[in-house]
């Protein structure tokens, strides 16, 4: 046990249930039923027993959907559990995780199921639970509990939802809800907020992107800070709202409909939502031919769904200059850093965030509209990180074999075949186990959750990429993937004890027999980080994630000699002086990636913060690459292959860095290169005692379609005339032409374009005044479009 305050509440309220109505106590078995009731398996007036650990699924009779409602609820709060999935098993999706006195309240199936698991500690029980059992249709707002937020799930693409207080009414203390809202077959749906009020940095609405709190989170909002507009790219958007024991408020006012699903929220025009995209179209209000409007203010976050940065890339721009203005926040808000503020004709280019999300704000006078501006959405590797991460979810990544999710400690998988050898310190392995608090070991399970420094001989044989209090009972998901030559192990945006949401940590641990090019050949083990926000659970003698025994993170021979250790972590903050001074800054991890042999308990002396290979102008790659915390570094060959089997050395470039956490740029320029032909590139760092391991790999193409290159047309507006720079890389045919608002191609030259820089020019007299598409084209490739204004 991990506290010993315990209040002894036997509180069973008398129900109103009619007699001779069907009886299910919780046991483990199946059962098909639309009517009855529900008990703990104390049934009616009883309490629950120690020990228990059991699994009964309650299934509709007539093809609706089952509805489990809890009239009263009372567990040993922190030790005793209630798990709810929505569906027949223990792995369909988690709806929620109830103790002490959070009820589920009214709980809905959408699949025809419910799953309930429900575990006792050694001592101590309450009166446990009384539900009513029904059915309703399966689809449809009608099989949820809409308009209110609860336990349950909706389909629907209309209607209000509210907090549980209602349209005016005001949230309730205690709240514990998860409820899921999809659209329509082919819909996606879209939840608009007209009003936001919650007890700040107490109680707090999470969104998560799916159909459960698994899916990727949007955002957690808490205070005034409204969600605004929020739009699913997957079909539902799942709401989790949690409240503390005291102060209530207004709780939020929102409306519901469905786009089709593929566009985007607000997109490809301006609004005032967010967008989880990495592909597509954004423009100004006025859309891709019109103008913006008078006395506009719109607010748009636009950020990455694939865990990397989202760049926008701008190939038209046109405000009035000094009076409508757009400006570029690097992050998911308008507190963010700002980037830049735009108007006139000058051109933001290509803008990248750093933080996996850029926010725009556009803002408009009452005179004078112009063109606006056109631009597409990608997305990219994180300037400045390494983001290796590869997320389980978007890459179906499956769950350690025997695994019990939703869970704190006693969670570890069954023994685990690698289907290959693993070295550590000197040992061999070929089986694993996954342990819940951010380790794995080898011979035996591990469940201690308070971690200890490296070296010892008291925890296991164990790789610890992050050695903390785990708790996922609310949030987080561990997951497995087994391959031929390397396993992935993924904690997955995992809270930490006691059911803690409010900081998540995504972190993932890499296993391979050392001929594997994902984590570099040599290598056989890789860390790598996304969001790292806590450190310490509360049985550790944290407070609010932070303090107390420091996570760990490192290998560790359990022979009390024999380790390697990259740090230890306590606090929030990116400071970080080494592995064994004072416990470091939790945030030093964020986006980092370490790749090192095991078998000699070695870890790698370079940190590679980033490594690229990237087209340059058509015509050489470039291999760029970024460290920090060197040490006894020589230098690095630089490698490539044509197979990413073969790897031939290119040069040798001498390391540059110092000890300590010292930012090092590195750059090579491979010109030997032809196009159409897929490149691998990788480091093979040397040690100043001679040992040499290598860097993950990377790849890069030059493409025949690269033809050249064009700067903005001008001047914008034009008038008898509009000329552009081109830089091509061949002798070719260039094609002009000007299409209206409407599609109509009214102007059209060819022109001979020479290999290099020149300037060409149009005339365009005989234009009416409006708004055109420039496009241009080398050898029937197009290779730029514009908009511009007469």
């Amino acid at each position: 046990m991990k506290t010993f305050n315990h209040w002894l509440l036997a509180i069973f309220l008398l129900l109103p249930f009619g007699l001779g109505a069907q009886t299910f106590t919780q046991t483990n078995g199946t059962v098909n039923a639309c009517s009855g009731n529900f008990y703990d398996s104390g049934n009616v007036g009883g309490t629950y027993l120690n020990g228990e650990n059991s699994t009964f699924t309650i299934c509709s009779n007539s093809g609706n959907c089952v509805r489990v409602s809890f009239s009263a609820f009372d567990l040993e709060s922190g030790w005793d559990y209630l798990y709810i999935y929505n569906g027949p098993s223990t792995a369909s999706p988690l709806i929620g995780t109830y103790t002490g006195l959070t009820s589920p309240g009214v709980v809905t199936s959408t699949t025809g199921c419910l799953t309930f698991r429900f575990t006792s500690d050694g001592s101590v029980t309450y009166s446990g639970w009384a539900a009513s059992i029904s059915c309703v249709p399966c689809g449809g707002g009608g099989g949820g509990c809409l308009p209110n937020i609860g336990n349950c799930s909706d389909v629907a693409c209309s209607g209000s939802f509210y907090d549980n207080g209602g349209a005016a009414g005001n949230y309730t203390n205690g709240a514990n809800l998860t409820h899921t809202i999809c659209g329509t077959p082919g819909n996606c749906v879209r939840v608009a907020f007209s009003s936001f009020q919650l007890e700040s940095g107490f109680d707090y609405l999470y969104i998560y992107d799916g159909p459960n709190i698994g899916s990727p989170l949007i955002g957690t909002y808490t205070g005034t800070t409204s969600p605004g507009t929020v739009t699913s790219t997957s079909g539902c958007l799942t709401f989790r709202f949690t409240t503390d024991g005291s102060v209530v408020l207004a709780g939020w006012n929102a409306t519901i409909s469905c786009i089709p699903c593929g566009g985007g929220p607000c997109l490809p025009n301006i609004g005032n939502c967010t967008a989880s995209v990495c592909s597509g179209n954004f423009y100004d209000s006025g859309g891709a031919g019109g103008n913006y409007g008078v006395n506009e203010s719109f607010t748009q976050t636009i950020c990455s769904n694939s865990g990397n940065c989202v760049r926008v890339n701008f190939t038209a721009f046109n405000t009035e200059s000094g009076f409508d203005l757009l400006t570029i926040y690097d992050g998911p808000t308008t507190a963010s850093p700002v980037i830049g503020t735009y108007s006139g004709a000058v051109l933001p280019g290509a803008v990248t965030s750093s933080t996996g999300c850029l926010t725009f704000r556009f803002v408009t006078d009452g005179s004078v509209v112009s063109s606006g501006w056109q631009a597409t959405i990608s997305c990219v590797t994180c300037p400045g990180n390494f983001n290796c991460y590869i997320n389980p979810v978007s890459n179906g990544h499956g769950l350690p074999a025997g695994f019990t999710q939703g869970c704190d400690d006693l969670c570890s998988s069954s023994l685990i075949p690698l289907g290959f050898t693993y070295n550590i310190c000197g040992g061999a392995y070929t089986d694993m186990y996954v342990n819940m608090n951010g380790n794995v070991t080898f011979g035996a399970p591990f469940y201690t959750f308070t971690s200890t420094g490296m070296p010892n001989n008291t925890s296991a044989v164990m790789v610890a990429p992050f050695w903390a209090d785990v708790d996922t009972r609310s949030c987080g998901t561990v997951y497995h993937r087994a391959n031929a030559t390397n396993t992935i192990v993924s904690w997955h945006n995992v809270g930490y004890y006691s059911s803690q949401c409010d900081k998540l940590n995504t972190f993932q641990l890499i296993l391979s027999n050392g001929t594997d090019p994902l984590i570099g050949v040599g290598n056989n083990t890789a860390f790598y980080y996304q969001g790292m926000s806590w450190t310490t659970g509360s049985a550790s003698s944290g407070v609010g994630g932070f303090g107390g025994v420091p996570a760990t993170v490192g290998i560790n021979a359990n022979d009390g000699i024999n380790y390697s250790q990259i740090g230890e972590f306590d606090h929030a903050g990116a400071g970080y002086d080494g592995p064994h001074a004072t416990a470091d800054g939790v945030d030093y991890l964020d986006n980092r990636c370490f790749t090192f042999p095991a078998g000699g308990c070695n870890i790698l002396p370079v940190n590679y913060t980033s490594i690229t290979a990237t087209p340059v102008d058509g015509s050489y790659i470039s291999v760029d690459w970024s460290t920090n915390s060197e040490s006894n570094n020589a230098g690095f060959e630089v490698e490539r292959s044509t197979d990413g089997i073969h790897f031939q050395m290119l040069e040798f470039v001498e390391g540059l860095g110092q000890n300590g956490d010292e930012a090092v740029d590195y750059q090579y320029a491979d010109h030997d290169v032809r196009r159409e032909v897929i490149y691998w590139y990788r480091l093979r760092q040397l040690d100043e005692n001679g040992l040499a391991l290598y860097s993950p790999v990377v790849q890069a193409m030059l493409t025949s379609a690269y033809k050249g290159h064009v700067e903005a047309a001008y001047p914008n507006p034009f008038e008898d005339e509009i000329s552009f720079e081109l830089d091509a890389q061949v002798n070719a045919i260039c094609e002009i032409s000007l299409t209206n608002s409407i599609g109509q191609v009214v102007h059209r030259e060819v022109k001979n374009a020479y290999q290099g820089v020149q300037t060409l020019s149009i005339s365009t007299e005989n234009l009416a005044s409006g708004i055109y598409t420039l496009s241009i084209k080398l050898d029937g490739r197009q290779i730029s479009a514009q908009k511009v204004t007469k």
